[in-house]
C-alpha cells in the first residue's frame, strides 16, 4: 500500500505510514475497505451450500406448492433467506477474523445470490419469449395474437389492473431483498460466533 502523502510504500495491513506517519486507513474508502475484508473462498465455499438447498428445495417444490401451505413467491422467498443464511454461516466459519467481516462476507454472499438469482430469472424469461416466437412462427399470426392477448388477461388479472397492486408488488420485492441481505449478514456473524466459540472449547 502506497502512502497517499509520501509515496513510501508500505505493507497492506499498516496502520500508519512508516515514512511520515499517515493514517493509512482514513484514506481508504468505505468500498476499499469492505473489499479487504472479503474472504472469495470462503464465499465460494458458501455459495457451493447455497446451490446445495435450491436443490433440496427444488426436491420439495412440487409437494409444498401442492399441499398449499407457501405460494409460490413465498417460497422462493423462503429458499432465497435459507440459502443466504445457512451459507453465510459457512463463509463466516471459514473466513471471518471478527463478526465486522462476518457481517462483510455474509452481505455479499447475499449479493451474489441475489445477482444469480436474477440472472437466472432473467435466462427462464427470454427462454419463455424464445419460446412465444417460435409458436408465434409456427402457427402464424392468430396464434401469437391469442397467446399474447391470453398473457395481457393473465397479467391483469394478476396485477388487477391497479396501480396500487403494483406497488404492493414493488414493496414486497424491495422488502424480500432487504431480508436475504439480513439473512446473509446475521449469518455470516453467526458463523464467525461458532468459530469463536470452537476455539474457547479448545484453548
Amino acid at each position: 500500500m502506497n502512502c497517499t502523502k509520501c509515496g513510501a510504500d508500505n505493507k497492506e495491513d499498516a496502520l500508519f505510514c512508516k515514512k511520515c506517519g499517515t493514517n493509512l486507513k482514513d484514506k481508504e474508502n468505505l468500498i476499499s475497505r469492505m473489499n479487504n475484508k472479503i474472504n472469495v473462498l470462503s464465499v465460494f465455499t458458501g455459495l457451493i451450500i447455497s446451490v446445495l438447498v435450491l436443490f433440496v428445495g427444488a426436491v420439495f417444490f412440487a409437494a409444498i406448492i401442492k399441499s398449499g401451505t407457501f405460494s409460490l413467491p413465498l417460497y422462493l422467498l423462503v429458499v432465497l433467506l435459507i440459502m443466504a443464511f445457512l451459507g453465510s454461516i459457512l463463509t463466516g466459519l471459514l473466513g471471518s477474523k471478527n463478526v465486522y467481516e462476518g457481517y462483510i462476507n455474509g452481505g455479499f454472499l447475499s449479493l451474489v445470490i441475489l445477482v444469480l438469482t436474477g440472472f437466472i430469472a432473467g435466462i427462464i424469461f427470454l427462454a419463455a419469449m424464445g419460446l412465444l416466437s417460435a409458436l408465434s412462427s409456427a402457427f402464424g399470426s392468430g396464434a401469437s395474437s391469442g397467446a399474447i392477448s391470453s398473457l395481457n388477461s393473465t397479467t391483469t388479472s394478476a396485477t388487477g389492473g391497479n396501480i396500487l397492486d403494483g406497488l404492493i408488488i414493488l414493496v414486497e420485492f424491495i422488502v424480500s431483498i432487504i431480508l436475504i441481505f439480513i439473512a446473509g449478514i446475521i449469518g455470516g456473524a453467526f458463523g464467525y460466533y461458532i468459530k469463536y466459540g470452537i476455539k474457547k472449547i479448545l484453548a
